[in-house]
């Protein structure tokens, strides 16, 4: 039996340069799409928060999360959380019976200990119906152009440890820098390095490489993936590209220097704020992360086999450059995609960099951000974006490995380079009606 320990959540009601008022009002995207609300306050307006546990674990520093499966594909799936330190990964099993009001139980169900020789740089499950297998980047610590892969393992298996040279399902070679980018759809496995060296694998045909490319000038910031798109941002350049799966045909370039007066406008900012903006046509110094939503409820419609390119929404996040004095805040943005590409909404969302970006735990939303200093923001997408909660963890330093993966209908899972694995879930109506408005 695990024990878990309440975390307090800080909600932020203020006006800043930071974003809006946090909303009062109930909105679509942060309750799931069948629930039936009652009537009488809640349903006049007032906007559920995430409140969440803290699950101290023997892991030390995890820098990498995943969760699996985003589709429940009946009783018998089993759901699993990932995580993975510099030189460990732990895989626990989510049991459905709760221990504390809808807080989960989580048991630890494999160990990966890869010794002085390997460390982690990244992973993932291998479906999003299943979390049979894990997928693990690895290679050697340092900067060497050698022993990098990528390796499957089954988590069915009863082994509570697994040994990083024996016992995988599958090894994938030919990477010559640490292997940063991990994404999947039912098909296809993406994995891109350091060097900025892409690659396509055909999973239903035992892994073969079926393209190779390099994507950016330089490594990727990130990379997403649906049925027949790749979405992809570099860690130096200003631009999304999407390409054709599994070929790596470029179908869809979009300049992310959009006119600076869009984002002033859904700020409210003074006229110096506006001036700082307007004398920096290239507001953005780059770009951090990118998330597509999770279906056809918020938009992401036109994957279609004919389609010549995606159409739906597409959440970006970036930094501001320059040196005035909202310079290296981060920036989230909504793209509606199409044959024309158009920012519909953008927010200063931190102070600093976004460092990770997670869409959901619901069809609809929300969307959530995290910084490197642990501070995590909830966000109704819609025009204009607008923050909904302000959440920060005691004991954070600057400059954390901040990691989310969200379970579906349920909640989220984050860590912020400590010991801590944090469990969120929405509060229920009827402890929304005893909390003061």
């Amino acid at each position: 039996m695990l024990v878990f320990a309440l975390v307090s959540l800080a909600l932020c009601v203020r006006h800043s340069a930071m974003g809006q008022r946090v909303s009062q009002n109930m909105c679509c995207s942060v309750r799931d799409k069948n629930e039936k609300c009652r009537g009488g306050a809640l349903s006049a307006g007032y906007s559920p928060q995430f409140r969440c546990l803290e699950q101290e674990l023997r892991l030390d520093k995890p820098t990498c999360l995943a969760f699996s499966p985003l589709w429940f594909s009946g009783a018998g799936a089993v759901k699993r959380v990932a995580l993975a330190g510099e030189r460990d990964v732990h895989v626990y099993r989510i049991i459905d019976e709760l221990i504390s009001s809808d807080m989960p139980q989580i048991a630890l169900e494999h160990e990966l200990r890869l010794g002085d020789s390997q460390v982690v740089h990244s992973l993932i499950f291998g479906d999003d119906s299943s979390s049979r297998h894990l997928i693990v980047g690895i290679g050697p610590p340092g900067e060497s152009e050698e022993g990098h892969s990528v390796r499957i393992w089954n988590c069915e298996v009863a082994a509570l440890v697994w040994k990083v040279n024996e016992g995988y399902v599958e090894t994938l070679e030919g990477h010559c820098g640490p292997i940063h980018r991990l994404v999947a759809n039912p098909t296809y496995l993406f994995s891109a390095d350091a060097t900025g060296e892409c690659r396509v694998w055909q999973k239903n045909k035992a892994f073969c490489q079926r393209a190779a490319a390099r994507l950016h000038q330089g490594p990727l910031a990130d990379a997403v993936m649906d049925r027949l798109f790749l979405y992809t941002i570099g860690e130096h350049d200003c631009h999304i590209s999407i390409w054709t799966v599994p070929e790596l045909q470029e179908c869809t370039k979009i300049d992310v220097s959009f006119p600076s007066h869009l984002l002033a406008a859904d700020l409210g900012c003074d006229a110096q704020q506006m001036a700082a903006l307007a004398a920096a046509p290239n507001w953005l110094s780059r770009l951090t992360s990118l998330r597509r939503p999770l279906s056809r409820w918020a938009s992401s419609r036109g994957s279609t086999r004919d389609a010549k390119f995606p159409r739906g929404l597409l959440f970006v996040a970036g930094v501001i450059g320059g040196d005035s004095e909202i310079a290296n805040s981060g920036v989230l943005m909504e793209w509606s995609l199409g044959s024309e590409p158009r920012c519909v909404s953008a927010q200063i969302a931190h102070e600093q960099p976004i460092a990770a970006l997670a869409y959901g735990p619901y069809d609809n939303g929300p969307l959530v951000t995290a910084d490197a200093s642990g501070v995590f923001r909830i966000w109704d997408w819609g025009k204009p974006i607008q923050c909904v909660q302000h959440v920060e963890f005691s004991g954070t330093c600057e400059n954390l490995p901040v990691a989310m993966a969200i379970e579906p209908q349920k909640g989220l899972f984050t860590t912020v380079g400590d010991k801590r694995l944090f469990i969120w879930r929405r509060h229920q109506l009827t402890e929304l009606l005893n909390e003061p408005f």
